[in-house]
């Protein structure tokens, strides 16, 4: 695209005539449009890849009530969009008893995951998305995987539909606390909000009983409140790799 095409704007919304002082500092808004790809954009911009405008940032937690997929079935799943709402959904009693299980709900959060470009998680390269692939293929689910796209030379070059930032790996190299779980950093940062469950609410939440429900809900969106909080923390920490899910 012509550069004459493109109207470049600071932080503020102001082109360089009204805020010529945002344009010497380097405080810019460069539109997307005016690189091939996010990795012309960190190049150019000197910005870091993640940063490209329109990708948006998720974080994602599930809570199932068996850590095998074969054996077990995803209750509720959260996906919190950063600086923004949180996205759930949970299993329902009639399609315990219905034996469809968790199929709906595993449809659902492939298809909220597909509005983001990048995928943060706690463990989830272990544990999460392991988990949500193996139903997905389970029940027929297409997963995000990768795409061919063409490049501005004509070529077709394959790339992940979407990224996955795992933050645990950044704990594990760089925070010397006795334990890496998600509950011991975050008390440890003083990042408040996860929540403890009893025994007792697990069993009922197997069986589909509403209350239970409601309150592993309530957990798995603590989860990736904090966790979004934990990242703010730890991103100049973090090595932003570009892996697929």
């Amino acid at each position: 695209m012509p550069a004459e095409a493109i109207e470049f704007r600071c932080i503020h919304r102001h082109t360089i005539e009204e805020h010529p002082k945002c344009f010497m500092n380097g405080r810019v808004n460069y539109p997307a449009r005016a690189y091939e790809d996010d990795l012309a954009w960190a190049r150019i911009t000197g910005q870091p890849w993640y940063t490209f405008p329109g990708y948006k940032i998720g974080y994602i937690d599930i809570e199932v009530d068996n850590l095998k997929a074969n054996f077990g079935n995803m209750l509720t799943w959260s996906i919190k969009e950063k600086g923004g709402e949180v996205y759930t959904d949970q299993i329902t009693q009639q399609e315990i008893f219905d034996e469809v299980y968790d199929r709906r709900i595993v449809q659902s959060i492939v298809d909220k995951m597909r509005e983001f470009k990048i995928i943060v998680s706690y463990y989830g390269k272990g544990f999460d998305l392991k988990y949500i692939r193996t139903k997905a293929l389970k029940y027929g689910i297409p997963f995000p995987g990768f795409t061919a796209q063409l490049n501005s030379i004509g070529n077709y070059v394959v790339k992940p539909e979407m990224f996955h930032f795992d933050l645990y790996f950044t704990v594990k190299r760089n925070i010397a606390t006795h334990r890496k779980s998600l509950e011991v950093v975050t008390n440890y940062f003083g990042i408040k909000g996860k929540t403890p469950i009893d025994h007792g609410v697990w069993l009922r939440a197997k069986y589909g009983h509403e209350d239970a429900l409601a309150e592993v809900l309530r957990h798995n969106i603590a989860d990736v409140e904090i966790l979004e909080q934990l990242h703010d923390i730890l991103e100049p920490l973090a090595k932003w790799t570009r892996s697929a899910l």
